[in-house]
């Protein structure tokens, strides 16, 4: 599939799909995978020969991501519903 939309869209369903609440929690690591990505978006903008941080300001990053982070959230938890049926098909079938 290929859209266009806001980068924050791909990071909140890469961290909530990928990473566990005591991961994002600890030692701030969601924080800290938030500036990583940011940072990276923005060095890739510049070698695109954008001016990355006006192009796209941290503060406009923030608002994004927490807009988008409900969505990640619904994601995982698909994921979570999804994985589960299948784990519990898996077993079921063991008895017959």
């Amino acid at each position: 599939m290929c859209r266009r939309a806001r980068p924050t869209i791909d990071v909140a369903y890469l961290l909530w799909t990928s990473t566990t609440p005591a991961f994002r929690q600890k030692d701030g690591n969601g924080e800290a995978l938030l500036r990583h990505y940011y940072s990276t978006l923005v060095s890739r903008l510049d070698a695109l020969g954008y001016k990355g941080e006006e192009l796209y300001t941290k503060e406009e990053f923030k608002k994004d991501y927490k807009d988008c982070s409900l969505f990640g959230y619904q994601i995982s938890q698909m994921h979570t519903m999804v994985t589960n049926y299948y784990s519990l098909k898996t077993e079921t079938e063991k008895f017959f």
